[in-house]
């Protein structure tokens, strides 16, 4: 796919998590996707399809309540996927937490295939997540 095809790809994805929009989501995401998420928390793992990446997802609006939201501030794009700076925001506990991550994302024909997160800060990501 074009680099402007992945771009608006991202962009979709990350306004379909704000909204909370899983019948979006799974539009976007392939089936048989991978996801990984770093640390040693609740929600760290590698996660393979839809029911086990929405687990995660489903266990992150827990966690905080469904106020987890992604901040975009820059998305930088190839024909093979993209790469995504957000900062995520959220509560917990009556706790605000910010955290910056690379999301990076490899796109096949519209859909997401493989997603990994690299907090800014693994040691704030444990700390939340715990």
């Amino acid at each position: 796919m074009a680099a402007s095809d992945n771009r608006s790809t991202l962009d979709e994805v990350y306004s379909a998590f704000n909204r909370g929009d899983v019948d979006r989501l799974r539009q976007l995401f392939a089936a048989d996707m991978t996801m990984v998420i770093p640390g040693r928390t609740q929600i760290s793992g590698t996660f393979h399809g839809h029911d086990e990446v929405f687990g995660a997802f489903a266990r992150m609006a827990a966690v905080t309540d469904g106020t987890s939201r992604a901040s975009v501030e820059r998305i930088l794009v190839d024909d093979t996927g993209g790469v995504v700076i957000a900062v995520d925001t959220a509560l917990r506990e009556g706790e605000e937490v910010t955290a910056r991550f690379a999301d990076v994302f490899r796109i096949d024909r519209g859909r997401v295939v493989d997603l990994r997160f690299f907090p800014e800060d693994p040691l704030a990501m444990n700390h939340f997540w715990r």
